[in-house]
């Protein structure tokens, strides 16, 4: 005897091959086991496997095959995922990852939508084994948590902070699975289960978690999801993949023009101490950290502190300046150290003397 969903299965390709034949690229399935957890009289072995889960269209009329019901308490959706989104997921860039890897074809119109979804499954594989590009999507996916982070930081509902921070806890979770070159075959329903087999997960990760669960105020909520946030954090900075691309070189002439171009920042900040200028101190430092933290970077500057911000002190400006002074020699005696002569002068008449 067939299964509920066998059965439905079985429908769902009638409905296409009747209604809708040139219209449905796929009709993909995937295992429904989860769906255990509604109808405890059901064999979790036969009675939810092999259902139908989305359509691939071809034309605009295809979507007229989309239908959500419930059967028994159970609701069922037909929906359609183009092309489009299938590309999303080879990208490492769609929420549910396990629906490429994890499909199982029902149905096709054609050897050549079999063959283009099989080609999809497999550079979905092969971005998933690239450790620098999946690491790039996990960092992503970080970024989107960070940013929901300082969003909620601003709420004052407990309602709204509680399911930020599951989403939260969610994503970030993605993006270790990333990391580690896997995916959730359940989404988050059963995230910290698999999370077992990782090879290497976040230290705390599935206490700050599971805490998020039972946490009853705002402030606890909000203090575990920047736990959270922070041991991921923590974690993508310990296990980022080693370049394999060759040693960036130090362009020791692009410093000086860089230098060249912001040595007047230097001379304002100052001027702005000695006026114990608090506000215009703070804001040209701040733009002068970044600068560095950028040429650092760029230029392969590793082995330099360029910690300016560290310094500040807003009772003692002086503090600052002192270390803005160390900064600005030390780059200076790079550059000589290197044998590259600033273009400078003395005086408008020197410049125009020597370039005319």
């Amino acid at each position: 005897m067939k299964t509920k969903n066998e059965r439905l299965k079985q429908w769902a390709i009638d409905q296409i091959e009747k209604n809708y034949k040139n219209d449905v690229s796929l009709l993909i399935g995937y295992d429904f086991a989860d769906q255990y957890d509604f109808d405890p009289n059901a064999n979790p072995d036969t009675d939810f496997k092999d259902g139908f889960d989305y359509f691939i269209p071809e034309t605009d009329r295809a979507y007229g095959l989309s239908r959500t019901f419930i059967i028994n308490g159970i609701g069922y959706d037909l929906y359609p995922r183009g092309w489009n989104r299938i590309e999303e997921g080879v990208a490492l860039e769609d929420y549910n990852l396990f629906l490429i890897p994890c499909a199982e074809i029902l149905y096709a119109r054609s050897q050549a939508d079999v063959d283009r979804f099989e080609d999809a499954r497999r550079r979905f594989h092969e971005n998933l084994a690239n450790k620098e590009y999946r690491f790039g999507k996990a960092l992503q996916k970080l970024a989107f948590v960070m940013n929901t982070y300082q969003t909620m930081m601003f709420s004052e509902s407990l309602a709204e902070v509680r399911m930020t921070a599951g989403f939260i806890a969610d994503y970030a979770a993605t993006s270790v699975a990333l990391a580690n070159g896997r995916y959730f075959k359940r989404t988050q329903y059963t995230q910290l289960e698999e999370m077992q087999d990782f090879d290497s997960v976040p230290a705390g990760f599935a206490t700050y978690y599971e805490n998020i669960l039972t946490a009853e105020s705002i402030d606890e909520l909000k203090k575990l999801s920047h736990l959270i946030i922070l041991a991921t954090r923590k974690f993508m900075e310990a296990n980022r993949p080693q370049a394999v691309d060759c040693p960036k070189t130090t362009d020791y002439q692009y410093i000086a023009d860089w230098y060249q171009e912001l040595c007047w920042t230097w001379r304002r900040i100052y001027q702005n101490v000695s006026n114990s200028d608090r506000t215009r101190t703070f804001m040209r430092a701040n733009m002068l950290q970044h600068e560095l933290n950028v040429l650092q970077e760029e230029q392969s500057l590793t082995g330099m502190d360029f910690n300016l911000m560290g310094h500040y002190n807003p009772n003692d400006l002086s503090v600052l300046k002192a270390r803005a002074e160390a900064l600005e020699k030390q780059l200076l005696a790079l550059l000589a150290a290197n044998n590259v002569t600033l273009d400078s002068y003395d005086s408008i008449d020197d410049f125009l003397a020597a370039n005319q």
